[in-house]
């Protein structure tokens, strides 16, 4: 049975536009339409067994015997209503989303392509980028774990108490250890922690050196046999010719016990060790002993027999300097001068 197409109208329906009619460019979101046409047109050919009802609503069948009419009506009716059931507006008919399969913008379409394009870019570049950081980290632990950087040429300056070879123990220099795994703060601190040392400074240089430079502290006194800086930290053991004062507990005192080097001396020492520190050269080679009474109260011994009381360590520069003057000007002996009264000073004895 032929077919019935849509041509086939009845009579007043509009006609189609003729065959040889160069196609237009079709106005976007209009493709919808045709896809409805198509739709309705299978949607109504009937089967053979089906029965074709004549009706006003259906189109005469063709001259030839083709076929069933077509339910015109239905098929403008779902043109009507949009894929969807629902009547589009004819102003914003450009907004109509087009449905599968219609055709896309060359434009819209160039620019899917470069998007996706330059996504893929990116992709590849931030691959390229973490494998590359990858591989430097490796090669960096590598070299820096391997013996090329290790500790072999030590070098230690400023020294003069302090052996060299102590020095480099304290720091952890021994064995050739690696110099990324050098801790320097602790290097410096453990260094400053040996007895003669005041000051150390510990840095690297690349590839395989490390200097050490160091600054001894400076003995003040005797105190016990051992020496002593100023600031009260044991040195060492006195060398017995060291040109120092001794500082002691006065006579009937019980001698405080003094620590290793290292350590700090004892509070009751603190006195004398100060007026031992502010001794002026001159007066100095006048001085046998600083000894220090109950209450921190001071009294020098002085050449000849003769002694010195000071009492506490106030006015500590004026009362040595009235001591001095008295024994380069007057004949002591063995008497007592008194300087606890620096602007009054009493010689007795």
């Amino acid at each position: 049975m032929p077919e019935l197409t849509l041509d086939q109208r009845p009579p007043g329906a509009p006609a189609e536009a003729p065959a040889d009619k160069p196609p237009g460019r079709r106005r976007p979101g209009t493709g919808w339409r045709e896809a409805a046409k198509a739709r309705a047109l299978r949607l109504a050919a009937p089967t053979p067994d089906d029965v074709p009802d004549p009706s006003p609503d259906v189109a005469p069948p063709t001259p030839d015997g083709a076929g069933p009419a077509v339910d015109i009506r239905a098929a403008d009716d779902l043109e009507e209503r949009g894929p969807h059931g629902a009547t589009p507006d004819v102003a914003g008919d450009a907004s109509v989303t087009s449905p599968a399969g219609a055709d896309i913008d060359p434009r819209i379409q160039q620019r899917r392509l470069d998007v996706e394009a330059e996504h893929g870019r990116r992709r590849r570049r931030a691959v390229v980028v973490a494998t590359s950081l990858a591989v430097v980290a490796a090669l960096a632990f590598g070299v820096l774990r391997s013996p090329l950087l290790e500790v072999r040429r030590p070098r230690v300056s400023g020294e003069v108490q302090t052996p060299a070879a102590d020095v480099l123990a304290a720091a952890r220099l021994v064995g050739h250890p690696l110099m990324v795994d050098l801790d320097l703060a602790r290097s410096t601190a453990a260094i400053e922690r040996l007895p003669w040392i005041a000051t150390a400074r510990v840095r690297r240089s690349w590839p395989d050196t490390v200097i050490v430079t160091v600054t001894e502290r400076t003995p003040a006194a005797v105190i016990g046999g051992m020496l002593v800086d100023a600031t009260g930290r044991v040195l060492s053991v006195s060398p017995g010719f060291a040109p120092l004062v001794p500082v002691a507990a006065d006579r009937g005192l019980a001698q405080p016990v003094l620590p290793r080097p290292g350590g700090r001396v004892p509070d009751a020492y603190r006195p004398g060790l100060v007026v031992a520190t502010a001794i002026p050269p001159a007066l100095r080679p006048h001085v046998g002993e600083v000894l220090v009474g109950p209450g921190g109260q001071v009294r020098l011994t002085l050449a000849g027999g003769a002694s010195a009381l000071l009492g506490d360590t106030s006015d500590l520069a004026q009362k040595l300097e009235v001591v001095l003057t008295l024994v380069d000007r007057v004949r002591i002996g063995t008497g007592t001068i008194d300087t606890r009264v620096p602007s009054a000073p009493v010689l007795t004895g």
